[in-house]
């Protein structure tokens, strides 16, 4: 019996030192006051122990050491911090493509001249016989292909 009780106090006081310790940290706001300053922002935006959390989307609910104005602001840094280099990828894939555009753009008249040869020649050595009689449908469709082709 003695040791149960023994037992007891013993779990008793570690956890109301893991509270203590747990509950200081939550008081102190030092570490994140350092970490917000570090990003060059003002650390009177810090609470100087923590508060019961507003709704929060970053940090952690209940009490913390961050405001909303705070995951604001650093939401706000990392946006600037990543639009130039996408902005810098988007422009260069953007150049590579009309560069390879254009380089398409300009063999097409090889394209438009040789593309008759390679539907007479697919038409009749893979299809046969039934596509030779439907040959002035293809050519009216080939012709309907290049109209549309040269006015894009």
């Amino acid at each position: 019996m003695k040791s149960l009780l023994l037992l007891s106090v013993a779990c008793t006081l570690v956890a109301f030192t893991f509270s203590a310790t747990a509950e200081q940290k939550l008081k102190n706001c030092n570490d994140v006051r350092a970490a917000y300053s570090s990003k060059g922002f003002n650390i009177n935006d810090v609470p100087n122990k923590g508060v019961n959390g507003a709704p929060l989307k970053v940090c952690p609910q209940g009490y913390s050491c961050c405001t909303v104005e705070m995951e604001e602001k650093l939401s706000q840094q990392s946006h600037s911090e990543i639009k130039a280099p996408v902005s810098q990828l988007s422009t260069n894939l953007q150049s590579t493509f009309r560069q390879r555009h254009s380089h398409f753009d300009s063999d097409s008249p090889i394209l438009k001249c040789n593309w008759s040869y390679v539907i007479g020649f697919f038409c009749i050595i893979n299809i046969g016989q039934h596509i030779v009689r439907n040959s002035s449908f293809l050519s009216e469709l080939y012709h309907s292909f290049i109209l549309c082709f040269l006015k894009n």
